[in-house]
C-alpha cells in the first residue's frame, strides 16, 4: 500500500469519525432541548410553595443552559415558563406583602429595648426586600407605622446615650495627672462628641463645664507634675559634690539629668514620673567619684570610664524606663 492509499484511508476514518461526534452532539443537544420541554411541562399548576418554586428555578435553568440552542424551544413552550414563573412573582408578591405589613404590626409599643430595635428592623428589612408590585400591596398606613417607629425609636435611643454621656461626665470624679484621670475624662469627652448634634444641647452647660473644667485640671495637674519632677532632679543634681567627680563624669551627670528631664516632658499621665526619677537616681550614683567610688554603695566599678558605662548599662538592663537616659549618655560620649 503506496502513500496515496493511506492518505486516503486516513481520510475516510477521519471522516467517519467527524460524522459520529456531530452525531453524538446532535443526540445530546436534542436531549438538553427534550429535557427543558419536559422541565417546563412538569410545572403545572403554579402555587406558593416550595417545591412549584423550585420546579420553575429548574426549567429556567436548564433553558439558559441550551446557550445558542435556546431557538430550538418553541415560543409557546417559552411563553408556558414566563407565565409560570410570572403567576409565581405574583404570588410571592401578596404573600411577602402580608409577612410584611404582619410584621410591622408586631412592631408594637416603641422603646429604647434592643428587641425593640429588632423587631423594627426586621420590618424594613422585609419592606425593602419587597418588588415594587409587592410595596405597592403594603397600605400608606402600615407604612407610616414603620417609619415612625424608626423615628421614635432613633429618638429614644439618642435620649438613652445623652443619659450616658451625662453619667460619664459626671463620673469624673476629682481629677488629678493620673491615666485614671485621663481615661474617664478621654471616655466622657468621646461620648460627648460622638452624639449627633442635635442632641448635644440635651447636655446642659452645667454638665459640660464639669467636663471642660475637668479637661483643664487635668492638663495643669500634668504640668505640675512633670514641672515638680523636674525640680526634684535639679534638686538631687544641687545636693551633689560636682568636685568629686572628674571632668568628664560631670558631663554624664549632666547627660543623665537631661535625659531624665526629656522623658518627663514625653509623658502624658503623672504615674510614671517618680520612676523616671528614681532612674536618674539610680544612674547618677553609678557615676565614678575622683577616688574611684561611687555614691551608691552598691555599685561596681572596674576602673575608668569603661567600667562606669558597664555598671551603669546593668543597671539600664534591669530598669525599663532608664532606656531613654542611657541613650542619651551614650550620645553625649560620643
Amino acid at each position: 500500500m503506496d502513500a496515496k492509499q493511506k492518505a486516503l484511508i486516513l481520510d475516510e476514518e477521519l471522516s467517519i469519525l467527524t460524522s459520529a461526534q456531530e452525531r453524538y452532539e446532535e443526540v445530546k443537544i436534542s436531549e438538553m432541548v427534550e429535557n427543558v420541554n419536559n422541565l417546563i411541562d412538569a410545572i403545572g399548576e403554579v402555587t406558593y410553595t416550595e417545591e412549584c418554586h423550585n420546579r420553575i428555578i429548574a426549567a429556567r435553568n436548564a433553558y439558559e443552559a441550551l446557550g445558542e440552542y435556546k431557538e430550538r424551544i418553541t415560543a409557546e413552550k417559552l411563553a408556558i415558563l414566563e407565565a409560570a414563573e410570572a403567576t409565581y412573582q405574583a404570588l410571592a408578591d401578596v404573600e411577602e406583602a402580608a409577612e410584611v405589613t404582619r410584621l410591622i404590626r408586631a412592631i408594637g409599643t416603641v422603646d429604647a429595648s434592643y428587641e425593640c430595635g429588632q423587631r423594627i428592623n426586621s420590618a424594613r428589612i422585609a419592606y425593602n426586600a419587597l418588588t415594587d408590585n409587592g410595596k405597592s400591596m403594603v397600605s400608606a398606613d402600615d407604612l407610616r407605622i414603620l417609619e415612625e417607629a424608626e423615628a421614635l425609636y432613633q429618638e429614644l435611643k439618642n435620649k438613652e446615650y445623652v443619659a450616658s454621656v451625662v453619667e460619664a461626665i459626671n463620673a469624673i470624679g476629682t481629677v488629678d495627672g493620673s491615666a485614671a484621670s485621663k481615661a474617664k475624662i478621654t471616655a466622657a469627652r468621646t461620648a460627648y462628641d460622638n452624639l449627633d448634634a442635635s442632641y448635644k444641647q440635651y447636655v446642659d452647660a452645667e454638665t459640660l463645664k464639669i467636663l471642660t473644667d475637668a479637661e483643664a485640671a487635668f492638663a495643669a495637674a500634668l504640668n505640675k507634675g512633670k514641672e515638680d519632677a523636674k525640680a526634684a532632679l535639679d534638686a538631687f543634681l544641687s545636693s551633689l559634690d560636682m568636685n568629686e567627680y572628674s571632668a568628664g563624669n560631670q558631663a554624664r551627670i549632666s547627660a543623665i539629668i537631661k535625659a531624665g528631664k526629656e522623658a518627663i516632658d514625653s509623658q502624658d499621665v503623672t504615674d510614671g514620673l517618680n520612676a523616671i526619677i528614681e532612674n536618674c537616681k539610680t544612674q547618677v550614683n553609678a557615676v565614678e567619684k575622683e577616688g574611684g567610688t561611687s555614691s551608691s554603695s552598691g555599685a561596681q566599678t572596674h576602673g575608668g570610664c569603661g567600667g562606669s558605662i558597664v555598671a551603669t548599662t546593668a543597671i539600664v538592663s534591669a530598669i525599663a524606663l532608664s532606656g531613654l537616659i542611657f541613650v542619651a549618655i551614650r550620645r553625649k560620649e560620643k
